[in-house]
């Protein structure tokens, strides 16, 4: 039998932030995402992420073959790579699922001056990753 441990460590990533225009009614409709400020481009920095991955091999060899069967688990500690965006902050059903459009919180502003309610969320997951493996050589 084998047995292997690796530990990742990764520094924060360069992040443009997002515009302060993004909200802009006819910025959102155009690209129905969050602008980026380029003149900021990369002038933050995301979380430092760690990972550990282990991994067991039980092999058995023959007169003409060996067979290798493993057990191999990424990211055991579950650790998450924020990644923060800006989503439209729509009203809710009874389900609390999002109903219609954007939300303008100023209707009454002229057009190139309206501007939606956004929201920030952070869909990252961090799961460990099994893997079982068999591995025939001959």
């Amino acid at each position: 039998m084998e047995v292997g441990l690796a530990y990742r460590f990764q520094s924060g990533l360069p992040v443009t932030p997002f515009s302060e225009d993004s909200d802009l009614v006819l910025n959102w409709d155009v690209s129905n995402a969050a602008q980026r400020d380029f003149d900021q481009l990369n002038t933050l920095r995301g979380d430092a992420v760690n990972s550990v991955d282990v991994r067991i091999d039980k092999k058995w060899f023959f007169n003409a073959l060996s067979l290798n069967l493993y057990l191999d688990i990424q990211n055991v500690n579950g650790n998450v790579i924020s990644t923060p965006t800006l989503i439209l902050d729509r009203p809710l059903d009874a389900n609390n699922s999002p109903i219609g459009g954007g939300v303008v919180v100023n209707p009454n502003a002229p057009l190139n001056e309206q501007r939606y309610a956004l929201k920030e969320i952070d869909p990252a997951s961090g799961m460990p990753l099994p893997t079982i493996g068999l591995v025939l050589e001959f």
